[in-house]
């Protein structure tokens, strides 16, 4: 076969494998033609490489690695999505191109040698493959099907198992079409077309049965997280209804006992009253920066658990320093584990202050395109042992506290894009969670 066609077949094979991985991928339309050029530079490449590889194996092992380091760099796809997009665009490729092979073979009566020899009829073959395969991936079901919910790593390990052996029955398939004489292959070519396209019935009734499923179990995580929202709501506005209750109880007896100095006419004494005790208890306290601070903050489950664990250590003379300086949307994490983060540290953290001569919380929230950073830190009476901290024996402050440091380091150790960084600086004891942005 004479290079230009090779070159022209490479082309237009490469441009259809870009095409069938931008819908599997849902490409956004803005960016589709020059991803789909740097896709179907690089695929056409290997294709024509291929074409002066005469081992089938590693011709298809070629095809297949280069689609999959394609969806993976040009594309950015999760690693498992790419290797099962990979494989399921030569899959649907090689349906075209054995259902092209038939219709010349078995309806046009073609041989097998004509169509590798002459430049118009592969050609023509070539053409009958894309437009097969367009027509293919062109279906919506098809579209949707194929297209991977996301699922749990375990099932997702199980969808890539499966597309490697799809991989490996191509091969054996293909490399005994090759190896069998072409009035053989002429004879059973309907056999294996009719085997390729069972198949991919099966493998879409699967998807089709796994996407459903996945659906069903994101509509129930959907609830139980809305259920845990509202319970975390709930307790949020019940603490916010205490401390009002107490705030009213404190302004009533302040409001008696200056009613009191009034009705004495003791000028002098009210004064020292108010030196002594109002300026001393309330005095110090100003929120108005740090309610703006919280603002930042977009979700308001965080934003209130960051409001009731400042007023808490107001109420018990610690001084909560928040550092917020930009608007915080979406923290990667789920809301209801954050929100557990951030009550544990910040407990702790009060807890420790509180017990300390300068009595100091401070709370920040920094963000790049990377990584997303919540930093808590507290002045300490006795040095934490860093090393033994998040053990359940260990705690400065009693059991609740060590238990407390467990169950935060269990939470982070489900998520694989989140770390908690533990230091002591100078008289203060510093934790950072680190939320990794670009992970998959």
């Amino acid at each position: 076969m004479p290079i230009t066609i090779n070159i022209i077949s490479s082309i237009m094979s490469a441009f259809v494998f870009a095409y069938i991985n931008k819908v599997l991928n849902k490409v956004d339309r803005n960016i589709f033609l020059y991803k789909t050029s740097q896709y179907a530079l690089v695929i056409g490449s290997a294709i024509f490489a291929s074409t002066f590889i005469n081992q089938i194996l590693i011709k298809i092992s070629l095809i297949n690695l280069t689609l999959f380091i394609c969806n993976k760099l040009i594309y950015k796809t999760k690693t498992t999505h790419s290797i099962i997009y990979a494989v399921f665009s030569y899959f649907i490729f090689m349906i075209g191109d054995i259902v092209s092979g038939f219709i010349l073979m078995c309806i046009l009566n073609y041989n097998l040698l004509e169509i590798q020899n002459t430049n118009i009829l592969w050609l023509l073959s070539n053409s009958l493959t894309i437009i097969i395969t367009v027509s293919i991936i062109s279906i919506k079901f098809i579209k949707e099907v194929l297209t991977v919910k996301e699922t749990p790593a375990k099932q997702e390990l199980l969808i890539v198992i499966y597309a490697i052996i799809t991989v490996l029955l191509f091969d054996v398939l293909l490399l005994m079409i090759s190896r069998l004489p072409e009035d053989i292959v002429k004879n059973i070519i309907s056999t294996y077309v009719a085997i390729f396209l069972l198949y991919f019935i099966i493998t879409t009734l699967t998807f089709h049965i796994n996407n459903n499923l996945a659906e069903e179990r994101f509509k129930y995580e959907q609830k139980n997280r809305q259920y845990e929202h509202l319970m975390l709501y709930t307790e949020l506005v019940d603490q916010l209804v205490m401390n009002f209750r107490k705030f009213r109880h404190d302004f009533n007896n302040i409001m008696a006992t200056l009613n009191g100095y009034f009705e004495n006419n003791d000028i002098e004494g009210l004064k020292e009253f108010y030196n002594k005790e109002i300026l001393r208890e309330y005095g110090k306290i100003d929120i108005t920066d740090d309610i703006s601070y919280i603002n930042h903050i977009k979700n308001p489950a965080i934003r209130g658990v960051l409001s009731t664990k400042m007023v808490y250590a107001m109420q018990l003379g610690v001084e909560f320093k928040i550092s917020i300086l930009q608007d915080i949307d979406d923290m990667q994490i789920k809301t209801i584990d954050i929100c557990r983060i951030l009550g544990i540290l910040l407990d702790n953290a009060i807890e420790e202050a509180m017990n300390t001569e300068d009595k100091i919380v401070s709370f920040g929230i920094m963000e790049d395109n990377q990584e997303i950073s919540l930093v808590v830190s507290n002045t300490f009476k006795d040095k934490p042992q860093i090393n033994k901290i998040f053990t359940n024996s260990y705690s400065t402050k009693g059991v609740n506290r060590g238990m407390g440091l467990k169950i935060l380091k269990e939470i982070i150790k489900s998520y694989h894009n989140v770390i908690i960084n533990t230091l002591i600086d100078e008289n203060l004891f510093v934790q950072e969670i680190i939320i990794n942005k670009t992970l998959d």
